[in-house]
C-alpha cells in the first residue's frame, strides 16, 4: 500500500473509530443517567432529592440504576473500536 493510499486509509478509518467511541461514551451516560432522572420524574421511591442533588438511598445501589442493556452495547461498541485500531496500516 502507498505512502498516501495508507494514510487515506488511516483517517478514514480514525473518523469511523472517533465515530463509535462518541456513540458508545453517549450511550453509556444514557444508560446511567435515564433510569435516576425516570424514577426521579416518577416520584420512585429509593430516590429522593435533597438540596437540588440527586442521592441513591440505602435500600438502593447503583447497579439497580443502570440501564445494562445499554451499558453492554455501549461496552461493544467501545471494544469493536478497539478492534478497528488494529486496522490501521502503518504510514512509513
Amino acid at each position: 500500500m502507498s505512502d498516501m493510499s495508507a494514510k487515506r486509509w488511516n483517517e478514514r478509518l480514525r473518523l469511523v473509530i472517533t465515530h463509535f467511541n462518541i456513540t458508545s461514551v453517549g450511550a453509556f451516560g444514557l444508560a446511567v443517567t435515564a433510569p435516576i432522572l425516570e424514577a426521579r420524574r416518577s416520584g420512585e421511591a429509593g430516590l429522593g432529592v435533597m438540596f437540588d442533588e440527586l442521592t441513591l438511598s440505602a435500600d438502593l445501589s447503583v447497579a439497580d440504576v443502570v440501564a445494562w442493556d445499554v451499558a453492554t452495547a455501549a461496552l461493544a461498541l467501545h471494544v469493536f473500536a478497539h478492534i478497528l485500531v488494529g486496522l490501521t496500516e502503518p504510514e512509513d
